[in-house]
């Protein structure tokens, strides 16, 4: 806080909204305060990706970008601005990156352009985002005084979870959070350009919180449960549809699996677009 000499008014809003959530965690650091993430400032909530609380945040190694999913609003570069963010190298270690300039978003990318060098394998990063209100539980925050109901509270506004074009042969995989939501559209639009092409989704749901994000084990396949069938797939066409799940139990996560194939006579021109919605 030795900063607030030196800093402007944005900053001095930001140093006031840290100073809530923020407490030492007792050996030189930080962390978040008991109930801090609810909400602070009357219209802001903090969000982090600090144990996956908020959002999941994965830098792209050999760049300065980070693909954010899970977040229930769309994210924008003031939200990232008046926030902070900390590199976590290898060994554990945190530094600082400067977010108040340099700072860019992109379809749910941040391009911190403040780091000195580019993510390197093995570091992972530590985010605060300021965001509009969440909703919370009034007997979690006695000392607030809130809306108890805002109408954003029961949603989230669509997240453009997949958007791929030119796609070659290759399969991808697109992690959506659901702790704390029932409900969830999902919206698929696939595009295989030549009767050689094939574009094919599946969707599946884990329990496991170490299952593995880049393959299928420790996930079930419930394509067809959701999707009412083994798959929707996309052959010199393209194929459009909207899912719906509305189940009182729900999984720690789901993850979206596209896979595309072409053959000799195909082309790399497939693509996937699919938009997630989510409520509590």
């Amino acid at each position: 806080m030795a900063d607030f000499l030196s800093c402007d008014l944005k900053e001095l809003g930001l140093q006031a909204i840290l100073a809530l959530v923020l407490e030492s965690d007792g050996a030189g650091g930080a962390q978040l305060k008991t109930g801090a993430a609810s909400g602070v400032a009357g219209g802001l909530s903090v969000y982090t990706n600090l144990n996956d609380s908020d959002f999941v945040a994965t830098p792209t190694v050999g760049t300065k970008n980070v693909v954010i999913t899970g977040l229930g609003f769309t994210i924008e570069a003031d939200n990232v601005a008046v926030g902070a963010a900390y590199l976590v190298d290898a060994t554990g270690n945190y530094t600082s990156i400067p977010v108040k300039t340099l700072t860019t978003v992109a379809a749910g990318t941040v391009t911190l352009g403040g780091m000195t060098d580019n993510f390197a394998a093995g570091e992972t990063v530590v985010m605060l985002l300021i965001g509009k209100t969440k909703a919370y539980a009034i007997l979690q925050d006695l000392l607030k005084v809130s809306n108890e109901t805002p109408e954003w509270g029961h949603y989230t506004e669509p997240e453009h979870l997949v958007d791929e074009a030119d796609e070659a042969a290759g399969t991808n995989r697109f992690i959506i959070e659901a702790e704390g939501y029932r409900f969830l559209s999902l919206h698929v639009k696939l595009y295989a350009a030549t009767a050689d092409d094939t574009v094919t989704l599946t969707f599946w749901a884990t329990n496991n919180e170490d299952a593995d994000d880049t393959a299928d084990t420790d996930w079930v396949d419930i394509s067809a449960t959701v999707l009412g069938g083994a798959s929707i797939a996309a052959n010199n066409a393209t194929v459009e549809e909207i899912h719906f799940i509305d189940t009182a139990f729900i999984p720690l996560r789901y993850m979206v699996k596209i896979v595309y194939a072409y053959g000799g006579g195909g082309s790399a021109d497939n693509a996937a677009d699919v938009y997630v919605k989510k409520s509590a």
